[in-house]
């Protein structure tokens, strides 16, 4: 018999990838909570299959290295049209923030070691075959009501509840904030994974995503991990779902690939897309995250990555409250950062889908014709063939200090991820040496020895960190603390921030604020502020309040 415990910090409906990604970096900031599931079981039927460097990046921050679980790094994003041939390729080799820029994989695989990576933190106890029945929010905390397998009920008082609960999310209609606008694509699609283990019968290596995209039935293709591949087809208006279940159709289907009908077929089974998103993402103590708050089709691949960056925003967020790190009105940027991009992103999707599902003939040629010609304007070129079209997981307005023309240094923005090189030979990816905290970045010089006294016991009393990083070979203005690392690349002194400056950086990388060396205090006063933070002084003496 599971016990069920009865108050908690944070309770997350939904064991999925986000919901437990979230689990896992709120359990990293020392938070204890509930994770539930209706769901006995991981769900084993095909769902997302693309990652990117940023997704990447914040499963790192979850502790989740890409050795734990297998990828296939894409090379190519091929789009194909039966009247033109290629009409589009985008390079996705290579590296960003230490991470391939695209990559394949299994979900259940990656559920799996995110399941293991809470267990092991065990802050967080996950238990399944628990269903939401409802909530009250009495704006000091939740009770929700939760239902076991038995039938029997259960009430958990939260400080906070996320909603990782899908894309048919009962919280975010319990708060008045389901989908409204968007679209809701009419065609279904049937998704095939199957396991191509003579790959002698091939005559290409498959290391590239292939968008057929043909009017009759587009079909998008993909490698992934340990020799399999997936394929989606578009199924037409008057085809019945229930038909291409069959072996035999799904055979017929492959027959391209596998023309004596001997695919392994491992899943297969039927979607009907949608590109929505909800008019906010919180509301009281309660959030949205994943496909909760917004879904997109699976065009551009970013599904699951957007669901990651929500968790990535808001799990710190949740922590700095609960920690008395930040006053609770600092949540409100949650949606103020996410739900921009989002929408970016849908929107993105949508566009793509015009371009790899046109609805007849004249379209295709249209479009697809279009899209051609345009590849020989250079701007444009670059648009597609190097990702640039792809909205940047920049800030327009959020928790951080208003930009300023006078610094290079992008406030909103994410600190790119870098090597750095310790004298004593060791060397880290930078974002495993700042683990999660706020970090106080002296570019070339020591930050410590230009902040005041008080300024230092207010920053240590914060819990903030600081960090001094060098250029490559830098002799002159270095210290020996372990507090200081080279940049061996260049990638963030000088490229990212000019020697001299002193950068304040969120948990999750973002560039609080930054200047001079010689405004450390009011650099740190900026950051405090901004959080609403009011020292241990104060806040233990408000709790003494409540007490008497």
């Amino acid at each position: 018999m599971v016990t069920i415990p009865e108050n908690t910090d944070v309770l997350i409906v939904g064991a999925g990838p986000v919901g437990m990604t979230t689990a896992i970096m709120l359990a990293k900031h020392g938070i204890r909570g509930v994770i539930i599931d209706k769901a006995e079981e991981i769900f084993r039927q095909p769902r997302a299959i693309s990652l990117d460097n940023e997704a990447l990046r914040i499963l790192q921050w979850a502790g989740v290295d890409d050795s734990d679980f297998k990828q296939v790094a894409i090379a190519r994003v091929k789009f194909k049209s039966p009247i033109f041939g290629e009409i589009a390729c985008a390079n996705s080799a290579g590296v960003i923030d230490c991470h391939p820029k695209l990559v394949t994989f299994y979900q259940p695989e990656l559920e799996a070691v995110l399941d293991k990576a809470v267990t092991k933190k065990g802050a967080f106890k996950l238990i399944r075959g628990l269903s939401l029945e409802h909530f009250t929010d009495d704006e000091q905390g939740i009770t929700a009501t939760v239902k076991d397998s038995q039938g029997q009920q259960h009430d958990i008082r939260c400080r906070f509840m996320v909603g990782a609960d899908g894309a048919n999310s009962q919280i975010r209609k319990t708060l008045g904030l389901d989908f409204t606008r968007g679209r809701r694509y009419a065609e279904d699609w049937l998704i095939i994974d199957a396991d191509n283990k003579d790959l002698s019968k091939r005559d290409y290596n498959l290391d590239y995503i292939e968008f057929l995209c043909d009017h009759k039935r587009t079909v998008p293709h993909m490698p992934a991990p340990n020799g399999k591949e997936r394929w989606e087809f578009k199924l037409r208006a008057n085809e019945d779902p229930q038909d291409f279940l069959c072996d035999a159709k799904t055979q017929e289907l492959l027959t391209p690939w596998f023309p004596n009908n001997d695919a392994q077929i491992e899943r297969k089974a039927i979607y009907r897309f949608q590109a929505k998103t909800a008019p906010n993402f919180s509301k009281g103590n309660s959030f949205l995250v994943g496909d909760a708050a917004h879904v997109t089709p699976p065009f551009v691949g970013q599904g699951l990555v957007a669901g990651l960056r929500d968790a990535a925003n808001l799990s710190w967020k949740l922590a700095a409250v609960l920690q008395k790190q930040a006053d609770q009105k600092i949540l409100e940027s949650y949606d103020q950062e996410r739900r921009p991009h989002a929408k970016s992103m849908v929107r993105l999707a949508v566009m793509a889908g015009k371009i790899i599902m046109p609805k007849n003939f004249l379209a295709a040629a249209l479009t697809h014709g279009t899209v051609s010609l345009l590849k020989h304007i250079p701007y444009l070129r670059n648009l597609l063939q190097e990702l640039e079209i792809k909205p940047k997981n920049r800030f327009r307005k959020g928790l951080f200090m208003p930009r300023v023309s006078a610094s290079k240094v992008d406030r909103g923005n994410h600190l790119p991820q870098t090597w750095l090189t310790h004298r004593d030979g060791q060397k880290l990816r930078s974002d495993d040496l700042m683990k999660g905290q706020f970090q106080l970045i002296g570019v070339g010089y020591d930050p410590v020895e230009h902040l005041s006294k008080d300024a230092k016991q207010k920053w240590r009393a914060f819990g903030g960190e600081v960090l001094q990083l060098c250029h490559k070979s830098q002799q002159l203005n270095r210290i020996d603390h372990e507090h200081c690392w080279e940049d061996e690349f260049g990638t963030i002194v000088p490229n990212f921030a000019s020697i001299g400056r002193l950068i304040i950086v969120r948990p999750d990388q973002v560039v609080m604020t930054d200047g001079p060396l010689e405004n450390a205090d009011s650099l740190v006063e900026e950051a405090l502020s901004l959080l609403g933070y009011c020292g241990p002084e104060v806040i233990n003496r408000a709790i003494l309040q409540q007490v008497s």
